[in-house]
């Protein structure tokens, strides 16, 4: 285990009072999602007293990071992010205030427990993940922690270590759920200083689901038929709006209050998508690497099993 010492605020080297109002904010998950946000907040924030930024990470890309930065490349331009602190050794990280969660599903139990020594009994832990019931899966493991929720609209991937790309102008981010409002006021706040487009929702179970309902059919169409996002609108329409509705149903039977427009809406935002992207899974699929299919298509499949939906298009 590794780590770059570059703290400020809450532990000062010179010995001197301690900031207790810093907010110290660890990205676990430094690939597009929490390298782009993550990125914000450090480019913000780095060495700063208001925030300490820290990057959990490891390997080629932490490596990269500490010598480089992350580089961010948009259609605005290119800039570099350097975080307070890289590392991957829970000791070195100490206690958080906030550990945001942007791992693969397929990642979270290990990366939670792995990183169990910075969660303190203030510290709130908020899952930006794809799919749905990641919240329930962290207090299952940490039932006193302040789970929150969220979910977030970008496209980006790490493009290699120490590089994040994002592919489209939406880059939003929503969350809520925790029982320390003021602490999610803080945390929007630093999001809104950073430049993000951030809001603090007042059912972030649904606005999860809505983001669900938009990835899910997406990502299982896209890897089945090996396809990007306008392939889909060209060539499987009609596929891709049965599997939105299909999922709409199972929600619905979960209890999620849907608006009632919510798949015309939802097939609307497939079709404003960047016709060239594809979905992360099916990019995994293509690396041959681990996927995330039983998170946003096996859960379907069982989820309405569990509620007597049919579902055969997702079958």
């Amino acid at each position: 285990m590794s780590s770059e010492q570059v703290r400020t605020g809450s532990e000062p080297p010179d010995g001197g009072t301690p900031n207790f109002m810093q907010f110290r904010i660890a990205i676990l998950g430094i690939g597009g999602v929490g390298g782009y946000f993550g990125g914000q907040l450090a480019r913000t924030f780095a060495g700063s007293d208001e925030a300490e930024i820290i990057f959990i990470a490891r390997g080629a890309n932490a490596g990269a990071i500490r010598a480089n930065g992350l580089l961010i490349k948009t259609s605005q331009g290119e800039a570099v992010a350097r975080p307070d602190l890289v590392s991957d050794d829970p000791a070195a990280i100490g206690v958080v205030d906030l550990l945001v969660v942007a791992t693969k599903a397929f990642d979270l139990e290990q990366s939670v427990g792995t990183y169990a020594a910075v969660i303190g009994p203030e510290t709130a832990i908020l899952p930006l993940l794809n799919g749905v019931g990641h919240a329930e899966t962290i207090r299952g493991r940490f039932p006193d922690a302040d789970v929150w929720n969220g979910c977030v609209f970008i496209v980006t991937r790490l493009e290699s270590p120490g590089t994040v790309w994002v592919g489209s102008d939406m880059r939003v981010f929503q969350f809520g759920g925790g029982a320390d409002r003021v602490k999610m006021t803080r945390f929007l706040e630093r999001l809104k200083s950073a430049g993000v487009d951030a809001y603090l929702s007042d059912d972030i179970e649904r606005t999860v689901w809505e983001k669900y309902v938009f990835i899910s059919p997406l990502a299982s169409l896209t890897s089945y038929h090996d396809t990007t996002n306008g392939g889909l609108i060209r060539d499987h329409r009609d596929e891709l709006r049965r599997m939105i509705a299909e999922v709409v149903a199972v929600g619905r039977a979960k209890g999620v209050a849907f608006a009632d427009d919510i798949i015309d809406a939802t097939l609307a935002k497939l079709e404003k998508a960047p016709p060239d992207s594809t979905s992360s899974m099916h990019s995994d699929f293509m690396k041959g690497g681990r996927n995330e299919l039983e998170t946003l298509t096996g859960y379907v499949v069982r989820e309405a099993a569990k509620v007597g939906i049919a579902v055969p298009t997702y079958d």
